[in-house]
């Protein structure tokens, strides 16, 4: 809506109602319920002139049909009614409060009354009496007959502020003289209440009228009235022409009676939902002083969210399920939606299965405190946030796994579950161990008694107190199997056994032995339930001996032993490990791991008698285990023995032991040679021949070629090579024959020569005696 005038410095808002009562709208933004779609809606009113839905300045003036809905005014001096008292004219304390008292400012240029026309004549007959202008009267009148809504401003200082305790006639003509009338509209009744989408108070049925949901009819009235009622206030009355209209009439004035509208009761709205509450009364009179009572109540009151309340505290991993159904309406309206809120511990990866159900659920996967409120909404208005809720989970609390240990042995324990512990230990009778620290997860202890400890561990979180957990440490005695000797004679020695034990007790000790024997073996215990049996190891192999001791019901750790038996030996040690051939010796003796109460004569004996010698025996004494040191004895000889050294084995052996050897390292002293040998000291030149071998003293594993050389072929020959077989040290024969000559030479010495590889060569000579 476009105004012709200047600019408007200040607003005063008079919001008149109905013509039955005035209440002003609070400052502020367009109220929701003007949306978009409704201006669209309702762009003209009932004589298609468009409504101009705009705000005019920074002002805010918000208009419908020819209604303030709603101002925002800077300066709540300005907040004015005209009235008539005394002759005087002056501010209405009764409209806007005490406050508000004081003249009119002269020093602004615009001074602007807004009124609905239905609200000018019950004022106009306040302030104009019978002593007044007709023609102020014939102007009330006529505005009433106009039924117009006027916005009125006055550029005129003077007019506005002069003249006081000027007679009203006079002021409302001197005022009448300086308007200018911007424009007149045309007011038109609001819609139905579907259309502001604004819940309407429920209207209860009062005697004689029938009561609809937006209509109250006057029975025995000529003029039917209508009554709309939005949140518990009147919003307008109209006769059946749909225009604004005052219960008190023109007729009516003249005969000093009057119809009006009292409301009692008029609730506030909520400044947060904007939703009426409390109930209002509606007493319409007619003229004839008659009236009727309409109750009106509040459109809508908030549901009320009930978050529900739990059986605390409850297990981790149990599915908690919500209750919201004791949420409610006052109102008895259907509440059409739920909202939960999950607040969680820290680690917890809860949710819930659906925040808008009525009932939703959600798994308690850790321990701690799980708090939900509710918001529960009607269809026009959510409750107010539900009381907090909470759900206690419980933690589970573990102290670890009962075990057997020894006594004397510390043992910790280890405890899970919770932020924050507490321990308990029951000991036995006459025990003094405590736990180191009762507050911490893993606390020790060293159990110094046989017997049962009982553990008891609670542990907290969030607050929240876990059931105890129980364990039992059962402290047992220590047994330890003793022997003599590990390693026995087989069918000889009998084996005694005995124990050690560590018992903190007060019981009887029992003793519970088991033998085991290698197969084939009959060997038992003579008594396996005191503390030393013996038994007799039969035949070689491992005996496995193991003990329980027992104290009461508790029993000890099995104590275990393995007895090896061996059969009757006897072992040769030879004091150094290697001699030379070359005079070379060592000393030995033998051992027997049998009985010692008879000597006993041992048999010796060497593998290589040409590289080592012994003595044909050696006595043990009686009452010994060794026998006396005897000579190992190195054999000088003149063949290369393989690489040098000889490993010769001594042995010693007994009809009733078996036999034990040792061995000893014979260093060789030799060359790698070759000797040649003829067998004749001379021959005669004359058809005279020898007989010659070649013998090597080294290895004979492979054949061995020799080379042969005569010194002087012109007296005696030898073939040029001869070979030495496999396995032998000696050649075949061969011949160093005689040559003759007819030189008169006298006797020749002829010297024959055997040479082989890595062999130092060998000689001989032979005369060979001239014929000539």
């Amino acid at each position: 809506m476009s105004f012709q005038k200047t600019r408007i410095k200040k607003f005063i808002l008079l919001i008149i109602v109905a013509g039955f009562s005035f209440s002003v709208i609070g400052c502020g933004s367009l109220p929701s319920f003007l949306s978009d779609e409704f201006k669209e809606k309702y762009k003209t009113d009932y004589n298609g002139n468009a409504f101009d839905w705009e705000v005019i300045s920074d002002r805010n003036i918000y208009l419908y049909s020819g209604i303030v809905i709603n101002a925002l005014q800077h300066d709540a001096d300005w907040l004015r009614w005209i009235r008539k008292s005394s002759s005087t004219v002056g501010v209405s304390a009764a409209l806007f409060g005490t406050g508000l008292h004081g003249a009119f400012k002269s020093d602004e240029d615009t001074l602007t009354i807004v009124a609905a026309v239905s609200a000018i004549m019950p004022m106009l007959q306040n302030i104009w009496d019978a002593g007044g202008s007709s023609k102020a009267k014939e102007q009330g009148v006529k505005l009433i007959r106009d039924a117009r809504v006027r916005f009125i401003t006055s550029t005129d200082k003077g007019q506005i502020s002069r003249s006081r305790t000027q007679h009203g006639s006079n002021l409302l003509n001197s005022v009448e003289k300086s308007l200018n009338i911007t424009r007149d509209l045309i007011a038109q009744t609001i819609p139905s209440l579907d259309d502001l989408k604004i819940a309407m108070g429920e209207i209860e049925k009062a005697h004689p009228l029938k009561v609809v949901p937006d209509k109250v009819s006057i029975n025995n009235v000529d003029d039917k009235r209508t009554i709309r009622i939005i949140n518990g206030r009147v919003i307008s009355a109209s006769t059946d022409k749909s225009s604004i209209v005052t219960i008190v009439n023109r007729d009516s004035i003249a005969d000093g009676g009057s119809d009006r509208v009292e409301i009692k009761g008029v609730p506030d709205a909520d400044s947060d939902s904007g939703v009426a509450k409390g109930s209002a009364e509606v007493t319409i009179y007619d003229i004839r002083g008659r009236s009727i009572v309409v109750k009106v109540k509040v459109s809508n009151t908030p549901p009320e969210a009930n978050a529900g309340s739990y059986n605390n505290p409850v297990e981790i991993g149990a599915t908690v399920t919500l209750n919201g159904e004791d949420s409610w309406d006052p109102d008895k309206d259907k509440l059409v939606k739920y909202t939960w809120h999950l607040e969680k511990p820290t680690k917890s990866n809860a949710t819930l299965s659906n925040i808008s159900s009525k009932r939703p659920n959600f798994t308690a996967d850790v321990a701690g405190k799980y708090k939900v409120d509710l918001i529960v909404h009607d269809g026009i208005v959510p409750s107010a946030k539900s009381t907090e809720a909470t759900i206690d989970v419980r933690p589970n609390a573990s102290a670890g796994e009962s075990r057997d240990v020894e006594v004397d042995t510390e043992v910790t324990l280890k405890g899970v579950g919770g932020t924050e512990f507490e321990w308990k230990m029951f000991a036995p009778d006459g025990s003094i161990a405590e736990l180191d620290d009762k507050k911490i997860n893993n606390p020790k202890f060293t159990p110094d008694k046989v017997g049962v400890y009982k553990i008891e561990l609670i542990v907290k979180e969030d607050g929240i107190l876990s059931k105890p957990a129980n364990i039992t440490i059962k402290a047992q005695p220590v047994a330890t199997v003793e022997v003599g000797i590990v390693e026995v004679v087989a069918g000889e020695t009998t084996v005694v056994v005995g124990t050690t034990m560590n018992l903190k007790g007060s019981g009887a000790v029992n003793y519970s032995w088991l033998l085991v024997p290698p197969e084939g073996s009959n060997a038992k215990l003579d008594d396996n339930t005191i503390s030393t049996p013996s038994f007799v190891a039969d035949i070689k192999g491992n005996y496995k001996l193991s003990l329980w001791v027992n104290e009461g019901n508790l029993v000890s750790k099995p104590a275990e032993i393995i007895i090896t038996a061996i059969p009757a030996t006897l072992t040769v040690s030879i004091t150094d490990a290697s001699m030379s051939e070359n005079g070379g010796s060592s000393t030995a003796t033998v051992i027997r791991n049998t009985d010692t109460t008879n000597a006993l004569l041992v048999n010796l004996s060497s593998n290589d008698a040409n590289e080592a010698t012994v003595p044909a025996t050696v006595a043990i004494a009686a009452g010994q285990t060794t026998s006396a040191a005897f000579a190992v004895t190195a054999m000088d000889d003149t063949n290369v023995d393989g690489d040098g050294t000889q490993v010769v084995t001594i042995t010693a052996s007994e009809d009733n032991h078996a036999s034990g050897t040792d061995t000893i390292n014979v260093t060789d002293d030799d060359t790698a040679m070759l000797t040649i040998s003829i067998v004749d000291d001379s021959i005669s030149e004359n058809g005279g021949s020898s007989t010659v071998t070649v013998t090597r003293n080294t290895d004979t594993t492979n054949a061995l070629v020799v080379n042969l050389l005569s010194n002087d072929a012109s007296v005696a020959t030898v073939p040029t090579t001869v070979a030495i077989a496999a396995g032998q040290a000696t050649s075949p024969s061969f011949e160093v024959a005689a040559v003759n000559n007819a030189t008169k030479d006298g006797t020749q010495v002829v010297t024959v020569t055997a040479s082989a590889e890595d062999h130092t060569g060998g000689s001989d000579t032979i005369n060979v005696d001239d014929d000539d």
